[in-house]
């Protein structure tokens, strides 16, 4: 609790990520958000199939998880993955 109060960090742990972990951290996070993730950075056919499914919307060159999407996100990322 002082180093809280003294306006010094706060960290249990930490750790290293490599460059393959930081790219999927992108895409767990922009999935997640309502104005999704650049459309650019899903395959074009993936993306559609996601559309087409109901799974995701594509607006303003973005692509954003539905609610049903959203159940799917770990299936959905672990699909890029082996595109």
């Amino acid at each position: 609790r002082r180093r809280s109060t003294s306006g010094r960090t706060v960290r249990a742990e930490s750790e290293v990520l490599t460059a393959e972990q930081v790219d999927l951290e992108a895409l767990y996070l922009g999935l997640r958000t309502r104005t999704g993730l650049r459309s650019a950075l899903v395959p074009a056919a993936t993306a559609a199939r996601w559309v087409a499914a109901a799974w995701a919307v594509e607006r303003s060159g973005r692509l954003a998880l539905t609610p049903e999407g959203w159940l799917r996100l770990d299936a959905l990322v672990a699909s890029l993955s082996r595109c």
